[in-house]
Order: structure tokens, then sequence, then C-alpha cells
């Protein structure tokens, strides 16, 4: 609503206008109804707002932290129990699909056959491999943020771990290269023993795209693993022709819910049901079972929705807290119209009620006659 006389914004109020100021449309939406809260149409003003910073990097299994923003319009796709939410869905932000992944990644479970030092994860597009920019001149850009990479991180010898994880979000589709005895791909034959490298390609859709496309960039930073670590460990070279490749598409579930299918697999690799070293059958059931892929994304949604309210609620950002509170509220005043709707309408003993009356008429005629 506008100002009243000898009205001021709150201090929130103003902050808020702040980083919607570039959009005058949800400016003029937020002032409108920022007193609000039972009208689910602010939050259509606010969808853009940043509600968590994270940078994430669990010990041992990951390369590089996962880093972003988790936005207003994010959590409404993560939690979507507002009234019509679930058919209003847009698709993750890059910043929430990372904090899902950072999650699944601190969360490996591990034993004797699966350690979390077998494994390197790296972050969502590392490097840039999503994006075109990086093949021209000779590989010339993602050779720069590999060395950016290498001396931000100084990671150990990736070839020296038994997996790695590449997760890729890529023109609305999702994907994630595993790879299996990377080793095998830079030494001699007679020092791989019984082991082989195998790169398996795992996406939303058909891969030919991805292969095309961001594969030779995740084949290029390979290389140049090799390269920095070859003086010390005497590598051969970085074989291609010594790889097996494998694929698999996951079952077709609506655009929205394709962040979650990649973290779907990571649960699946490094979850408890299957671990890392069950690689295999893991990928295996990932091909079928759309109904167990579902309760799986609806599962880790109520866990991550979770872990970002606590998050934002104990976090330093004001914004971000009053707007998640403010969400909140709207939905116990849409569940408190529910129920109020709910005792309204008429019960079945109600409804059984008149019909008994009349029967009870009709017997005491009968036996009077």
């Amino acid at each position: 609503m506008p100002l009243q006389p000898g009205e001021r914004y709150t201090s929130i109020e103003v902050d808020t206008m702040k980083q919607l100021g570039h959009t005058e449309h949800r400016l003029k939406l937020y002032e409108t109804l920022r007193k609000t809260e039972t009208n689910p149409n602010i939050l259509l003003a606010v969808g853009a707002i940043k509600m968590l910073n994270f940078s994430l990097k669990s010990e041992n299994n990951q390369i590089e932290a996962f880093e972003g923003d988790i936005l207003m319009e994010d959590i409404q796709t993560i939690n979507r129990d507002l009234d019509r939410e679930e058919e209003n869905v847009i698709s993750l932000s890059n910043g929430a699909l990372s904090y899902l992944l950072a999650h699944v990644v601190g969360e490996q479970y591990c034993t004797a056959t699966s350690k979390r030092s077998d494994v390197f994860v790296f972050s969502l597009n590392t490097c840039e491999i999503h994006s075109h920019g990086v093949i021209r001149d000779d590989f010339q850009k993602l050779k720069d943020n590999f060395n950016l990479l290498v001396r931000t991180n100084r990671p150990t010898d990736i070839y020296k771990k038994k997996y790695l994880l590449f997760p890729v979000s890529f023109r609305a589709e999702t994907y994630c290269t595993l790879v299996v005895n990377p080793h095998c791909a830079v030494v001699k034959l007679s020092e791989r023993g019984d082991d082989t490298c195998t790169m398996v390609h795992i996406g939303t859709k058909n891969c030919d795209e991805y292969k095309a496309l961001i594969v030779p960039k995740i084949m290029k930073l390979l290389w140049l693993f090799m390269d920095l670590y070859r003086p010390a460990a005497k590598y051969v070279a970085f074989m291609e022709d010594a790889i097996t490749v494998r694929e698999k598409v996951l079952p077709k579930l609506p655009y929205y819910e394709k962040a979650f299918q990649l973290a779907v697999v990571f649960e699946r690799l490094l979850g408890k049901e299957y671990t890392i070293s069950g690689w295999e059958n893991a990928i295996e059931s990932l091909g079928t079972g759309k109904p167990k892929m579902r309760a799986e994304i609806k599962e880790l949604r109520k866990v991550i929705g979770e872990k970002i309210y606590v998050k934002v609620m104990m976090g330093s950002n004001k914004v971000a807290s009053h707007l998640l509170e403010k969400r909140r509220r709207i939905g116990e005043h849409q569940k408190k119209q529910r129920e109020d709707a709910a005792i309204k309408r008429p019960s079945d003993c109600d409804e059984y009620d008149e019909p008994k009356s009349k029967i009870q008429k009709i017997e005491k005629t009968e036996n009077k006659q």
C-alpha cells in the first residue's frame, strides 16, 4: 500500500526495495503488498531476491567448493507448499542446484570399500565447461580457468582417485560424467592390472549433444591434469582410446524436475543404497522407475527445504529472514482457510440424518397398519 501521511518505510522495506530497484514492476507490486501476511502475490515481487549465499566444500571428496545463491523463487520450487505452487513450478537456478549437490556430496555414505578419499567431485560446470567460449583459440579460456582452479584449490593428483564426478547443467538439461579408474587412461598397459578406465555419461535427455559439445572439454581437462602431474608421476600420456564409454538416459520427468534428477543421480552413486563402489548397479537402477525417482525427489525437497529454512532464519540476512517468515505466515493463513472450508462442508453424518429420519417415519407408519 502507498505510504500514509507521516508513515515511513521500515529499514527492512528499504533494503528490500533496493534489491528490487532494477525491476520496476516487481518494485511496484512489492510496495503495494509489503504489509500483507495473507496474499501470496507478494512472493512474485520478491522471487529474484537472494535468500542465501553459500560456499560449501566437504573434506576429502571435493576438488573445489560448490558456491552460489539461492533465490526466493528457488525456495518456492523446492517447497511447493502454498496453494497453486505445484501448478506453477519453475526450474531451479544453478545456484540452488549446486546447493543440492553439495548436500548430497557432504552426506556421502562410506564403507571399507567406498571411502570419501576414493572420490573427487568437481563443482557444477567446473571451469565453465558449459560455455562455448572456452574452446576458442585452442581452449585458451579453458586453460586459464584450469590454471585458476589448481592455483586456488591445490588439488592432489586426480589420477590417484578411483572415481571422478563432473556435474553439468546445459541448455535446460542436466548431466553427469562419472570416470572410473582414471589412472588407466594415463599409464602403461602393464601397469593397469585388471582395471579399465570407464566413462559413463548420464543425462536427462539423449547424450549426443552433450558428447559433442561438453565431453571434449572434459577430455581436455583430463589432459591438462595429466600434463600437470606427469613429471612427478611419470605418466605416459592421456590415452582417450583406452577409455570405455557408456551412457544412461534418465526417466523423462517435467522440466522443473531435471535439477533434482541430477541430485538423485548423486544420491544413488554416493548414498547408502548402492555406495560408489556399487556404481554399476546404481547406474543400472537409473534407467527405469519414475515412481521411485519421484519419491526420492520429494524426500530430497523436504530435507533441503528444512535445511534452507534453518540457514536463512539463523543467518545475518535480515531481508531474507523477514521474507521467509512472511512466506511461512502466508502458508499458515492458507492452511487455516482450508481447515475452515472443511468445517463448513456438511459431514457424512449430516448427509445421512435426513434419509434416516424418513426411514424411521415409514417404519412407524407400517407398524400402525
